[in-house]
C-alpha cells in the first residue's frame, strides 16, 4: 500500500506543488491549510504515515503547536517533519519535539521524497498499523459500467460488487452518492471470485489521494451509520485475508 503524507501549510501554491510532486514519487497525499485542519483530520481517524508541516503559520495553531498537541493527545505518527521559510529550529527543539527532520525553505521535493522513503522504510508495521474503521453499509456508485452499490465502506477504501472482477492494480473513478456526491479515484487492491461462497464477487479498492474535506465528510457519514463496535472491522486486514 502507498504511504500517506499530510502536507500542512498556509501557502496554497506550495501545498499544490508538494502534493503534485510527492504523488509523482508514489505517495498518497492529503493537504491542510492550518494546524487546526490537520488536527481535525487526524482526530477523525484518517491514516497518516508522515506529516510535513510549516513551522510558522499566521493565526491559530502553527507547526510546533501542532506537533505538541499531537503528543499531548497521544496521536502518534511514524514520521514528523517540519519546514520553515524563516528561522530553523535549534537541535534542542528538534529533540524535544521528537522530529525526524527540519527543513529550511526552499528545498528540493526530491530530497523530501527521498527522506520520507528513508524514514518510512525503517518504520515497522507494528508501529504504524493501518486501521480503517469500516461499516457494513451500502453507498450508491454512480457509474453505468460498475455495480450499483458498494459494501464495506471505510476511510481506506470500498468493496465494489461486480460479476467479473477487474485485475489488481486497475485504476477506476466512481462517484459516491453521499450528500453532496463526490468523485473518488480508486485502485483495485484485492479481488474475490467465489461463486459457491456466501460473500459477493467483486473487488476491494483503496482510495487514491482522497480530498481532505471528502475524507472528513465520509468519516461523518460512517459515524452517523454506526450502530456499535460489532459492525466495525478493518479494511486492510480483509485485503490480506481475501486476496486471491
Amino acid at each position: 500500500m502507498k504511504r500517506v503524507v499530510l502536507i500542512v501549510d498556509d501557502e496554497q501554491e506550495l501545498r499544490k506543488l508538494l502534493t503534485v510532486q510527492l504523488r509523482r514519487e508514489g505517495f498518497n497525499v492529503y493537504s491542510a491549510e492550518s494546524g487546526e485542519k490537520a488536527l481535525e483530520l487526524l482526530k477523525a481517524g484518517v491514516h497518516i504515515d508522515a506529516i510535513v508541516s510549516d513551522i510558522r503559520m499566521p493565526g491559530g495553531m502553527d507547526g510546533v503547536r501542532l506537533i505538541k498537541t499531537l503528543k499531548e493527545q497521544n496521536i502518534i505518527l511514524p514520521v514528523n517533519i517540519l519546514m520553515s521559510g524563516h528561522a530553523i529550529l535549534n537541535p534542542e527543539e528538534v529533540k524535544e519535539l521528537d522530529l525526524d527532520y527540519c527543513f529550511s525553505k526552499p528545498f528540493s521535493s526530491r530530497k523530501l521524497a527521498a527522506l520520507l522513503n528513508e524514514k518510512l522504510s525503517n518504520v515497522s508495521s507494528e508501529k504504524a498499523p493501518r486501521r480503517y474503521p469500516r461499516l457494513q453499509t451500502e453507498i450508491d456508485v454512480v457509474d453505468e459500467d460498475l455495480a450499483s452499490k458498494t459494501v464495506d465502506v471505510s476511510l481506506g477504501g470500498v468493496f465494489i460488487r461486480m460479476d467479473e472482477p477487474l485485475p489488481i492494480g486497475s485504476k477506476i473513478s466512481v462517484q459516491l452518492d453521499l450528500e453532496p456526491p463526490f468523485l473518488a479515484e480508486l485502485e483495485v487492491k484485492w479481488t474475490r471470485n467465489d461463486p459457491e461462497g456466501s460473500k459477493p464477487t467483486g473487488v476491494g479498492c483503496e482510495f487514491v489521494n482522497i480530498n481532505t474535506d471528502d475524507a472528513l465528510r465520509l468519516r461523518e457519514h460512517l459515524e452517523m451509520l454506526d450502530n456499535g463496535p460489532d459492525r466495525m472491522s478493518d479494511f486492510s486486514n480483509d485485503s490480506k485475508k481475501q486476496a486471491n
